[in-house]
């Protein structure tokens, strides 16, 4: 009994949480509307709202897509790499090859999405996956180096368990990917968060191909005028409204999952 009830005080705890995040996104952006542009939504109609809704949830769509795609596609290559040089590559040779990574990972993403405009977009005629093919550059080494830093932390037990006769498949399957989960989840959320909000890169790549692909990002700096062209007012706060939703929804998960890390590390 007591499980269920701690069971359903979370869901609602979780589902209040959304309501209220959703409140406070509308909230802020409405604010923010008013203050910047010195209008609000009064007087239009029901159907306009509704249509640039629509369009920004399609918008949001194509965002979040690209991004979950390009994690997932580059989380596994990400994880081997980090695997290899914390516990196969000697300490002494492991050391000049994280400052590799770690100045890789320090390239602005521009330069990425420069590269990706002149060698990935000539051979790609979809919109989608090159922005895929973009994301998975910009956050290949980032992902590596903080992979790694989870890592780290089971270093000695993996060195304990090597030493009591284990396996090192074993000692990973076993012992290291249970204890970690939730940092990886973190890690994809972190890479998640900064995917869907990049914006000059990917706008640089969609610059190539038609009007009608955009992510939020991109689609908030054209309707800001950043490119020379604006949108409505309404329009610009759909978008803001649909960006900060994403942004703190992602905030509120890794929070919960490096709690939960955190949790199992002692246990470790």
């Amino acid at each position: 009994m007591k499980k269920q009830m701690r069971s359903l005080m979370r869901a609602g705890i979780w589902v209040g949480g959304a309501v209220g995040i959703l409140l406070l996104a509308g909230g802020i952006s409405l604010v923010l509307g008013v203050l910047l542009t010195g209008s609000t939504w009064a007087g239009t109609s029901p159907g306009v709202v509704w249509s640039l809704v629509r369009q920004g949830m399609r918008t949001l769509g194509f965002s979040v897509t690209t991004s979950v795609a390009a994690v997932a596609l580059c989380f596994p290559l990400a994880w081997s790499l980090s695997v290899v040089l914390c516990y196969l590559v000697p300490r002494g040779r492991a050391g000049w090859l994280r400052k590799a990574i770690n100045c890789l990972s320090a390239v602005p993403a521009v330069v990425f999405g420069t590269m990706s405009l002149s060698y990935i977009v000539p051979h790609i005629e979809s919109a989608w996956w090159a922005v895929v093919a973009t994301l998975i550059l910009m956050s290949l080494m980032r992902q590596t180096r903080a992979l790694t830093r989870v890592h780290d932390r089971y270093y000695a037990l993996v060195e304990t368990a090597d030493t009591l006769g284990a396996y090192f498949c074993e000692t990973v399957c076993q012992v290291v990917l249970p204890q970690a989960k939730k940092n990886y989840l973190a890690v994809a959320l972190r890479m998640l968060t900064r995917c869907a909000c990049e914006g000059v890169a990917i706008l640089l790549v969609l610059s190539a191909y038609g009007a009608g692909a955009d992510t939020l990002p991109t689609a908030l700096m054209k309707a800001l005028g950043v490119t020379g062209e604006s949108g409505s007012v309404l329009w610009t706060q759909v978008l803001a409204v649909l960006l900060l939703l994403l942004v703190l929804v992602c905030n509120a998960l890794i929070s919960a999952c490096m709690q939960e890390g955190r949790h199992n590390e002692k246990n470790a």
